[in-house]
């Protein structure tokens, strides 16, 4: 991969950071439900929402929600900063696959 296409991929991430920051303090309550569950699967309790509840499909984004336990295990989650650094690594995740697929088209 080229430095220009390496920049382009950091301007997007710049941009993304640029344009959710006015959001930085807003979390939305459905994001509560994940962490519980995934401090629940981090701490050896499974896929529940409470300790010692009965499993239900309680969740609406299972990845999402097992990407948080690593962040537990390493006592490393923060509430309002883990899903917004997540984001950020999702994002460029996806720009990179982006101008990935776009370099093999253009060849």
């Amino acid at each position: 991969m080229t430095t220009s296409r390496i920049i382009l991929i950091l301007t997007g991430i710049i941009v993304f950071i640029y344009l959710a920051w006015p959001l930085n303090g807003w979390i939305i309550d459905d994001a509560g439900i994940s962490f519980a569950y995934a401090k629940n699967i981090a701490g050896g309790h499974g896929m529940v929402s409470q300790p010692g509840a009965e499993p239900v499909e309680g969740i609406s984004n299972p990845l999402w929600t097992v990407l948080f336990v690593p962040l537990f295990w390493l006592n490393l989650f923060s509430a309002p900063w883990a899903a917004k650094a997540l984001s950020i690594l999702c994002i460029g995740v996806s720009l990179w696959f982006l101008v990935s697929i776009c370099d093999q088209l253009m060849e």
